[in-house]
């Protein structure tokens, strides 16, 4: 197993150093407005790497609402900016995106008016990798509020679009729907709620193209007010294969672990309270994605009668899950208020757990490819990122002031353990978004540089894969699985171009390392 876990680090870090390192600034853009017009992040995954480790944000501009989809490379020039513009419509806002081989997918609320609440609508665009729009869908009903709330991409290439509705802010539905890659819908369902509005919508999809539906409902009984929270399997045709339902919880996270188990985090919240009262214990749930069983709960509670939230979780390759929030935050003041991270076992055993300063929160968790954890916090005017083992032990750390202020801020972490921070100013009126590019590896960007003329097709890919290179040379090609277990080595005379067969390799994520005289360079690719 020692094996393993070390060909596994050699093979995501090429060959870097293992010891630890902090993380450094490879370049920063600002992306800047004027006239007292503002940026904002409104989502945590709001900015994301593409193979090439380019980076793509989506922001939203007040106080005339527009979603922005920018990309910028990964030498950090800003390659291209688009508002997320439909017919009919002046305004767009809260939207969520997801980049997938080339093709970015966004999804946004439409309206004429939307600083009045009033969302006429929901779209769906498709743009290619140089910004150009090739697609686009508008969802929309007279008399009816629209309202986007998230966008998956399946393993069929299908998309998973969840959007709310009302009529003049009653009988609320929440509605899921499967798009094929043309947008064309294959199968709806929607879910009523009693009198009040969704909160806590969480989605996940499985690599048989199962969805995951939760949601969490309010509602009143006898002048008490209930919580009730569901979660619904819906299979590849769009038939519910098992509902769960928790009274007194919400599901905030829902993700696919390694094992095909389905990992739930959220809040307990205290029963017969007020819906806006949300004092109550965090909980991480494994449930058999089979059957809808829970498997275990486990439940976070620091100090009695205070607040526990949980922001972030992520599960590393052998199935641990790291959560991160904030704890101890009372109603009545803000002392106590810090922030948490807490690692647990694939059984649901607590390994470590870590305390951040007070009013240090923690809004982001991931894991490296080296399995430590890296937590992304902040308070009014720094944000931290710190690197963790399992002890926990502080292995890195980097501190970035921002003198505006640090507002919603998005990351994502590359294969090679860069990481992309997309931070909004604060205090000040005219006030931007930072796009920042990080690596442990001064040299990265000029890495990058060099994996641009490698390039790896189909992907995903089920029997033959073809790696094109620029390299005249003598090389290996070596393809690793997921637990950095080596499966395929091919030692080639002329790397131009070269198909390799992986038809007898299972389905699965694996990644493919092309080593030559002008080094050594990784890219992932799925066996479907």
């Amino acid at each position: 197993m020692i094996k393993k876990i070390y060909i596994f680090i050699l093979l995501c870090v090429g060959m870097q150093s293992l010891q630890a390192q902090n993380y450094n600034t490879i370049f920063q853009q600002y992306l800047a407005t004027t006239n007292g017009e503002i940026l904002t992040i409104v989502n945590e995954n709001n900015i994301q790497f593409d193979e090439q480790k380019n980076m793509y944000s989506l922001v939203d501009k007040e106080p005339i609402r527009k979603s922005i989809l920018s990309k910028v490379s990964n030498t950090g020039n800003l390659l291209w900016v688009d508002t997320l513009k439909v017919p009919n419509y002046s305004s767009s806002a809260i939207a969520y995106f997801q980049q997938l081989n080339n093709k970015i997918y966004s999804f946004a609320t439409y309206g004429n008016n939307l600083n009045s609440s009033i969302a006429e609508a929901c779209a769906i665009l498709v743009y290619n990798a140089n910004g150009t729009q090739v697609n686009q869908k508008i969802i929309s009903n007279p008399n009816t509020n629209y309202f986007a709330r998230n966008i998956k991409v399946q393993k069929n290439k299908n998309l998973i679009i969840q959007y709310v509705t009302n009529n003049a802010n009653q009988n609320w539905t929440l509605h899921v729907d499967c798009l094929d890659s043309n947008l064309n819908v294959q199968w709806t369902n929607s879910f009523a709620w009693p009198g009040y509005s969704p909160t806590a919508i969480a989605t996940e999809v499985d690599q048989f193209s199962n969805t995951y539906l939760s949601y969490t409902t309010d509602s009143m009984d006898a002048g008490n007010y209930y919580r009730k929270a569901f979660i619904h399997k819906i299979d590849a045709v769009g038939n519910i294969q098992w509902t769960t339902t928790k009274w007194s919880k919400r599901f905030l996270f829902l993700k696919m672990d390694f094992a095909g188990n389905l990992i739930c985090s959220g809040e307990n919240i205290a029963p017969l309270v007020y819906v806006t009262n949300n004092i109550g214990d965090v909980f991480v749930s494994k449930i058999n994605p089979n059957s809808g069983a829970v498997i275990w709960d486990v439940v976070y509670n620091n100090v009695s009668n205070e607040k526990e939230l949980v922001y972030s979780m992520a599960i590393d390759s052998l199935n641990n899950i790291l959560i991160g929030g904030n704890e101890n935050l009372q109603d009545v003041t803000a002392f106590h208020n810090n922030g948490y991270a807490r690692l647990y076992s694939t059984n649901g055993t607590l390994i470590s757990s870590i305390t951040k300063p007070a009013f240090e929160l923690v809004y982001r968790v991931g894991f490296l490819n080296n399995g430590n954890a890296i937590l992304r916090s902040s308070t009014a005017a720094n944000l931290f990122l710190t690197e963790y083992n399992a002890t926990p032990t502080l292995q890195s750390s980097k501190t970035i002031n921002f003198p505006n202020g640090v507002g919603w801020t998005a990351m994502d972490i590359a294969p090679n353990n860069d990481i992309a921070l997309a931070v909004s100013d604060v205090t000040c009126a005219n006030r931007g978004v930072n796009i920042l590019y990080l690596s442990k590896n001064p040299l990265s960007t000029e890495n990058v540089s060099k994996e641009e003329i490698i390039h790896i097709y189909p992907n995903p890919c089920s029997t033959n894969l073809t790696v094109s290179t620029s390299f005249s040379a003598t090389g290996k090609l070596e393809i690793f699985n997921s637990v950095g277990q080596l499966v395929i080595a091919q030692t080639v005379s002329n790397m131009n171009l070269q198909s390799i067969s992986i038809a007898n390799i299972s389905n699965g994520i694996y990644f493919l390392k092309v080593k030559t005289s002008e080094g050594e360079f990784i890219r992932k690719f799925v066996k479907e």
